[in-house]
């Protein structure tokens, strides 16, 4: 993953491990990745008892997170590539709250350490009125930081990323560079203090669902193991992985300190608050 100061993070020794990511999204194909990390699943969409992901979306999300990299002899590794892993398997706004609360009501049986969610819907009301940011300001409260995606509209973000408790995560086209003074708006920039950060969002390789609905000929693969996507869906969960980093380095921190840590550290640029890896991990220890 294209993280700015990624790899510096990872020469402190942090990978991820105790740390455990739940993903809250279209579910999990077994993939080499991080099968065997996989310490809890719940299938809300049609009570399946293995692991299944039609869509192929929940699949690509927790390569980003969590993926070892393995059948890319390291090449293509998550974040938070020891992390452990939940898979929340939901296909409506409805499934998707109750699975918040799941993962609220197994926090400390499952070790779960950070939410990831990549999904999100029209914002037709305000956060004080939506029962999914009610969701997340639940599970934040009990010390679980929720990472969740701004959308890819660029006049609006997406709920529950409206959510204050809610870590929102916005696009960038990083244009294929660790710099991220190159960095151009992917979705919304910033509208009523949201996204609070950014992160890489376009050509995105990770984990593949064979056979699922996303995996079509045009997008670009690496064999049938990885596929290329772009949203911010694919943006949040290397924040995911990366607060999980910072969790390990400084488990002591709240969901709302982690947030200003990302957020006091990230780099200002086209109205942008772009994640740096490294700053952030230096603002946490320093916290």
């Amino acid at each position: 993953m294209r993280l700015p100061g990624l790899e510096k993070v990872w020469e402190h020794g942090l990978t991820g491990k105790g740390q455990c990511i739940a993903i809250i999204d279209s579910g999990l194909f077994a993939h080499e990745d991080f099968a065997d990390r996989v310490v809890g699943y719940v299938d809300l969409a049609g009570q399946q008892k293995w692991m299944l992901d039609r869509w192929g979306h929940g699949t690509h999300v927790a390569g980003i997170a969590v993926g070892s990299g393995k059948r890319s002899q390291g090449k293509h590794k998550g974040v938070a590539f020891e992390a452990s892993l939940v898979g929340v398997r939901v296909s409506t706004v409805s499934q998707a709250i109750e699975g918040l609360r799941w993962v609220l009501a197994r926090r400390l049986e499952l070790g779960v350490t950070v939410v990831n969610v990549s999904m999100g819907d029209v914002a037709s009301v305000s956060f004080e009125a939506c029962p999914w940011c009610r969701a997340v300001e639940e599970t934040t409260a009990a010390g679980l930081p929720v990472v969740v995606a701004a959308g890819n509209d660029q006049d609006c973000v997406s709920t529950p990323g409206i959510s204050p408790a809610a870590i929102t995560v916005g696009g960038v086209n990083d244009q294929g560079t660790p710099d991220p003074s190159d960095d151009t708006p992917y979705g919304v920039v910033f509208v009523a203090g949201k996204p609070d950060v950014s992160a890489p969002a376009v050509d995105v390789m990770s984990t593949l669902a064979p056979s699922s609905g996303l995996d079509t000929p045009w997008r670009e693969h690496l064999g049938q193991d990885y596929m290329k996507m772009a949203g911010t869906s694919m943006a949040t969960p290397a924040v995911a992985g990366l607060v999980a980093l910072l969790r390990q380095a400084r488990p002591d921190l709240a969901p709302a300190q982690l947030k200003a840590v990302l957020v006091e550290s990230a780099l200002v640029s086209a109205g942008m608050r772009i994640v740096r890896a490294d700053a952030a991990l230096e603002r946490a220890l320093a916290f």
